[in-house]
């Protein structure tokens, strides 16, 4: 059966890909599905492995409550203007929350992965707090530097205004399984969040430019398989609603929970190792688009925008389909609470796919080794015992690691990866000074390990009042909001 055929099949087996709107914006999506194959063998990048960066942060108010969308798009305006004068190459623009931002770099990549360098990456880092800072001085705001604001309403959250923040969260309300609207015992929240609560989520993203497609789609199943670990590393979601989840980073987990409908699980981790192009459309195709596509490309671009996943593939195409680029985005990790952390985790995690890449990683047998992975790395965080990839220097093996090996084994990996030429060499100069970086600037308690110890014991026998006062002190006076 043709792809076109397949994605058809999918489609008609659900009421929700089934309506009217859906039949067209399928067929358009199969279309291009089709297109993009028949050049999938012969697409060939000769600048691949460029990298870019891309952030999400909350500006509030003095009190460390979000602002509003005016307040939010004034706030941009000043920021804009600072990078402008300082022609720094990024730009600023909406989220999906009204007091959301998105930090990216502009048409070019701001890195390449053959030579990067850490002070490099830690200046640029720094430069975005920079700007940032001064644009909070100027309007008499803060930014929020966790993966989830700790004190905000968790339903109805304010949204930008634009139709897709309006008829994406609403349709995955009216279609949300029962069975995932565990999220308040889950967690320990007080309510159970709706589907705008994604609102309230921020990440810390980076995009790399792959040679072909067969590379990309196993530098995806990579990206699925070290998620955990990273995730581990760097979790810095662990508060909603002034109390403790007991949870290192659930930012995946309320995403995906409020976003599971009869289609499957949509964000986060998929159910098996996406083995072709052809496989992931077809996972693709089980969704519904949501939103009118005009045209193929657009129904292709709606299709990929809503493929939530831990490692998302963009086929980058003119308006006739053409692919002019391929880009990989790691997507799971939450921003982090320093300019220092935000460089170390980029960095890690791109040279722990690299190492993987270079030295063909094998995957696990069986997926459900990297989704249990997963649920025990969002859970415990560094106390998490993962069952993970070790290299030895020849070959990868199976470890079980638990704790501080976790962060130990990846800032060697990454180490190795960072400073391995393309003839397998590691200089040893080189691996150090990147292990030392990764030393310095990774704890050994991961952000919202840490965050945990400054907040204290007690406080949580507060009222909700006192509670939020406290969490809001806490991260004024530790630096997380400013």
């Amino acid at each position: 059966m043709d792809i076109q055929s397949e994605i058809f099949n999918i489609r008609e087996q659900s009421p929700m890909t089934s309506t009217a709107q859906e039949i067209q914006s399928g067929k358009l999506f199969a279309t291009a599905a089709e297109r993009i194959i028949e050049q999938g063998g012969h697409f060939s990048d000769p600048r691949h492995g460029q990298v870019g960066i891309e952030l999400e942060n909350i500006v509030t108010d003095n009190e460390g409550r979000p602002v509003n969308a005016e307040e939010r798009d004034r706030f941009i305006a000043t920021a804009k203007t600072i990078v402008l004068e300082s022609a720094f190459p990024v730009t600023l623009q909406q989220e999906l929350g009204a007091a959301q931002i998105e930090i990216n770099q502009g048409t070019d990549a701001l890195f390449s992965l053959d030579n990067i360098e850490p002070g490099v990456v830690l200046t640029f880092f720094k430069q975005i707090d920079q700007f940032l800072l001064e644009s909070t001085e100027h309007q008499r705001m803060k930014l929020l530097n966790l993966g989830f604001h700790p004190f905000a309403d968790i339903r109805n959250v304010p949204r930008t205004n634009k139709p897709k923040y309006d008829l994406v969260p609403t349709h995955h309300d009216g279609n949300r399984l029962a069975s995932s609207r565990t999220l308040q015992s889950d967690l320990n929240l007080l309510n159970e969040p709706d589907a705008t609560v994604a609102a309230l989520t921020n990440s810390l993203q980076f995009n790399i430019s792959m040679p072909d497609v067969t590379t990309a789609i196993r530098a995806m199943n990579i990206m699925f398989q070290m998620t955990p670990q990273i995730l581990a590393i760097g979790g810095n979601a662990g508060f909603a609603e002034s109390v403790d989840t007991n949870w290192s980073d659930f930012r995946n987990q309320i995403w995906d929970k409020t976003h599971r409908t009869a289609a499957g699980q949509r964000v986060f981790l998929p159910e098996d190792f996406i083995l072709s192009p052809e496989d992931l459309f077809l996972r693709m195709a089980r969704f519904p688009l949501i939103l009118e596509a005009p045209n193929s490309k657009a129904a292709f671009d709606i299709a990929t925008g809503t493929n939530w996943l831990a490692a998302k593939l963009k086929f980058l195409c003119n308006d006739d389909l053409d692919i002019n680029k391929l880009l990989l985005e790691f997507r799971p990790l939450s921003l982090q609470q320093t300019p220092e952390e935000n460089a170390a985790m980029f960095l890690l995690t791109l040279g722990r796919l690299k190492l993987a890449m270079e030295t063909n990683e094998p995957m696990f047998d069986e997926f459900d080794a990297v989704r249990v992975n997963g649920e025990l790395a969002q859970r415990r965080g560094t106390q998490a015992t993962l069952v993970t990839k070790r290299f030895t220097g020849s070959h990868w093996e199976n470890s079980m690691v638990t704790g501080q090996e976790i962060r130990e084994l990846e800032i060697h990996h990454a180490s190795l990866g960072l400073s391995m030429t393309s003839d397998g060499n590691v200089p040893m100069s080189r691996y150090n000074a990147f292990r030392s970086f990764f030393e310095e600037n990774i704890g050994v308690q991961n952000p919202t390990e840490r965050l945990r110890a400054e907040l204290g014991s007690s406080w949580e026998t507060g009222s909700d009042s006192e509670r939020r006062e406290h969490i809001r002190d806490t991260l004024i006076n530790s630096g997380i909001m400013r």
